[in-house]
């Protein structure tokens, strides 16, 4: 018998994730014009298996998605977060020129790879948190914890007045405050290097 896990594993639709990651990419979200982006993962968010979405400005025009999932009560909680912007696209179209790769944000598949600005670092992620908790309800399950999902602004540097974490740490206020539980867990969706680090 398959354990809880791979049943929910099983029941991700991966080219429903493909799908998610293509239309994703093609909204552009430079660090700081996050707004338009933040509000496509809220309707992603709202539409499928969370109770709660909503954006907060951390500065006009820059967000923080906050979503909730769950339920309050025994169960253990667990925070999936990851970040909204990108670095610019400056230098692509010039190294690209002349190839399928030349529109940073057209997001084509070119021998099974998708390829536009923000794929790995972190659309990606957030897609990931937006199906898994889609294939938890999916595989017929319901959470006995609460999970937050949590998409901040803010954490790429190398634009003017940027990566300064405002999003973050506009979060750890909100997440950390006296008023609600701590989360037990968190599990930030950065690539990075491909491996995970604690």
């Amino acid at each position: 018998m398959k354990t809880l896990a791979h049943q929910v594993a099983d029941a991700v639709d991966q080219n429903e994730l493909v799908r998610l990651l293509v239309e994703s990419v093609r909204i552009p979200s430079v660090t700081p014009d996050e707004m338009a982006f933040a509000e496509w993962v809220s309707r992603q968010l709202y539409d499928q298996a969370w109770n709660q979405v909503h954006l907060k400005e951390v500065a006009p025009g820059r967000p923080n998605v906050y979503a909730q999932a769950g339920e309050e009560g025994p169960g253990r909680s667990l925070v999936l977060a990851g970040h909204l912007d990108t670095v610019h696209a400056d230098d692509w179209a010039d190294k690209w020129a002349g190839s399928d790769r030349e529109d940073p944000f057209a997001g084509h598949l070119i021998e099974g790879e998708l390829w536009a600005r923000g794929v790995t670092d972190q659309k990606a992620g957030i897609c990931s948190i937006i199906e898994a908790v889609r294939a938890v309800a999916r595989a017929g399950y319901r959470l006995t914890g609460q999970l937050t999902g949590l998409l901040v602004c803010d954490e790429e540097s190398g634009q003017p007045g940027s990566g300064l974490s405002l999003g973050m740490r506009a979060a750890v206020t909100d997440l950390f405050n006296d008023s609600e539980p701590t989360p037990d867990f968190a599990i930030y969706t950065e690539p990075t290097t491909g491996a995970i680090y604690t």
